[in-house]
Formats: C-alpha cells, structure tokens, sequence
C-alpha cells in the first residue's frame, strides 16, 4: 500500500519524479514479498516551504508483521554493505550485487548521483532524478500478528510518540549490552529510525501551532524569502554546518508565533534583528524540554560531537585539541516534539562566524 502525502506545493515535475521514485521503491519491495509502503513526504515538501531547488526529504516506512513473509527487516537492506559505494557506472554496476534498495536505484540509469550517507545519526540515501533531489531515511515497523498496521500518515502526534517510545525501549536494552560488537550496529539503525519519525513528527507539530489564523502564510513566506537569502548569500548547507531548512523554519515559526498578525516586513526585519543579536548561549526552542530516557541534553551533544571527531575527524590527540572548538556547542535550534533534535548540531566555530557576519549584515 503506498502513503504519499502530497502537497499543493509540489509542482507537475516533482510530482512525477516522486511518484516514480516510489514505484520504484514498491517494485523494490515488493521483490522481498514487502507490500505495505508508506513515502512520507517531510522538510520543505510537508510545510510548504519548498522553493525552486529545494531538495526532496521524505521517509520510507515498511510496516510488517511477524512471519508475514516479508523478506526485509533490518535497515542494511536499505543501504547495503554500509562499508563500501559499490555504485561504479565505470563497470556496469555488475559490483552492486546484494540485493539492497542501494544496488536496486544503481542499476536504474534514470537515477543520478547516487550515494549513501550512513555515517550521520540520520542515515538516508541519496539521489537525483531529472533536476530533483531526494534524500530518503528509513524505518521499519514490525506488530505482532494480531495487531492492525496503521499508516504513519494517520497517526497524531501522541501516538507518533508512542512509536518512537517503542524503538527507545529497544534502544535501552540494546544499551545494556551496548559493549558486544553486533549490539553497536544495532544501535546507530535504532537512532537513525528514531531521528527520522521525530523529524517527521517535528514538521507535523509545527503545522499544528501555526495554522491559525493568517499565520500560516506568513510563515510560508517569510520562510521562503530568508531561506533564498540564505542560499544567495552562501550559508546554506547543513552538512557542511550552516543554515539548513529545519533549522530556518523553527528560528521563523518563533517569531511569527511570537509577533503574530505582523506584516511581512516587521517579521523579517525582527528575523534579522533578533538572531543577529541572540546569545547562542542560550537554546532557540519552541517548548519545554521533554524528560525522558533519549530526550536532548547538553550532556549527550557533547558526547555525540566528540565521538564524531574522534572517529572521522581528528586522527591524533593533538589534531583533536587543536579542533575542539570546532566541534563546541555553538547553536542550539531544537525542533519540537519527542526527541528534541538540535537541526543546528554541524555549525562549526568557523560558520558560525560567518552566519554571524551576514546576520549582521542583513540588519543593516
């Protein structure tokens, strides 16, 4: 069954590569004996924030049950061997041989710059078709065989949740045995399933705070603008630790919650004037922290972004030292909802000097 939850913002061409890509990935599964499919669109495509280059982010979920014949149920069936790209056109694709969605899309000639970012807490794929982007994370949900599937799409809020408290139970235990080398693995799949849901979760909760009124609009379209200015003025690209879109529509939604029924004009000069001058000592969010067992903490960024330098950065003490600024929590941005994400979690000293300088500079 397949859940596309689809936008008025997506125009003609877009709408034809989604639908493409998710045949594509239904065929895919449909191999394994996998038939319930839901394509989630989230970011820029779910809020409406999406402009001319705007990447696609969406979400695949399989739901399955137990002994139900479905051949997939773990996430490395998704991306295949996590420890090489087998995806080499030089040599007619013939290395990319096991089976995954991964080899699946490399041997589809209408799929481009394939590749796999399985490094990151939030493990996706990535790929181009005609001019559009996407980049897809995965989860699977398996329910007893005497339980309904239920579509993503049709959950609330709570019961999102509630899901993403299912995958923490398993994490705990995961944790107590953390020490075995298979549990690692185990481990970084469950968080990368989790981070997808509460970013799915995460968009749905701000659409629910906004839509009232005209705020909405104004949301849309300050958002659009100061996410234009941001590319125009080469500060934008999460990866490389500046501006995302996750992290611009919360700094937005706060403000258009906070000044709501102002013009166009005052919220974008308030956008300026209030994160030019913003101690980053102190966390943008939308709500109270919430206090569970992998709810944000200080203590867990911290750890997270060393582990990070240690393993794929810093290649010696001193290099490590000398780079700790670097990887310092600099910027806060949390997304509602459970888990909180900082979506600001790569801005580094160095972008975070020059965000700050063109901040400075649109003020004027």
């Amino acid at each position: 069954m397949n859940q596309i939850n689809s936008s008025t913002s997506v125009n003609n061409n877009i709408h034809y590569d989604i639908n493409y890509v998710v045949s594509t990935i239904k065929r895919w599964a449909s191999l394994s004996k996998c038939y319930y499919i839901e394509f989630l669109l989230t970011g820029s495509q779910l809020l409406k924030t999406d402009i001319s280059d705007s990447d696609v982010d969406a979400i695949v979920v399989l739901s399955r049950k137990e002994k139900d014949g479905c051949g997939i149920n773990i996430l490395t069936q998704f991306y295949g061997n996590r420890n090489n790209d087998l995806c080499k056109y030089s040599h007619g694709n013939l290395e990319c041989n096991d089976y995954s969605l991964y080899c699946y899309l490399c041997k589809n000639y209408n799929i481009q710059n394939l590749r796999k970012n399985i490094h990151t807490r939030n493990r996706i794929i990535e790929f181009s078709i005609n001019k559009t982007q996407f980049d897809i994370s995965f989860v699977i949900i398996e329910q007893k065989p005497d339980q309904n599937l239920f579509p993503i799409i049709n959950l609330n809020k709570d019961q999102v949740e509630l899901t993403i408290k299912k995958f923490a139970q398993k994490l705990e235990i995961l944790n107590e045995n953390r020490g075995l080398p298979e549990n690692s693995e185990k481990i970084k799949e469950i968080k990368s399933q989790i981070y997808s849901l509460a970013s799915y979760n995460s968009n749905k909760i701000m659409l629910q705070n906004i839509n009232i009124n005209d705020n909405m609009n104004r949301f849309r379209l300050v958002t659009k603008i100061v996410k234009r200015w941001a590319k125009n003025h080469f500060i934008y690209n999460g990866q490389f630790g500046f501006f995302n879109g996750a992290t611009l529509n919360v700094l937005v939604i706060k403000l258009v919650l906070l000044y709501f029924d102002s013009s166009i004009i005052y919220l974008l000069e308030k956008f300026f004037q209030t994160y030019s001058e913003w101690d980053w000592d102190y966390q943008v969010k939308l709500g109270e922290l919430t206090q569970n067992s992998i709810s944000w903490s200080v203590e867990d960024e911290i750890k997270a972004k060393n582990d990070f330098l240690l393993k794929y950065v810093a290649r010696s003490e001193e290099e490590k030292i000398y780079l700790q600024r670097h990887f310092d929590i600099l910027m806060v941005v949390l997304m509602p909802g459970y888990p909180e994400q900082n979506c600001a979690f790569n801005v580094n000293y160095s972008t975070k000097q020059i965000i700050q300088r063109e901040l400075n500079e649109g003020i004027k």
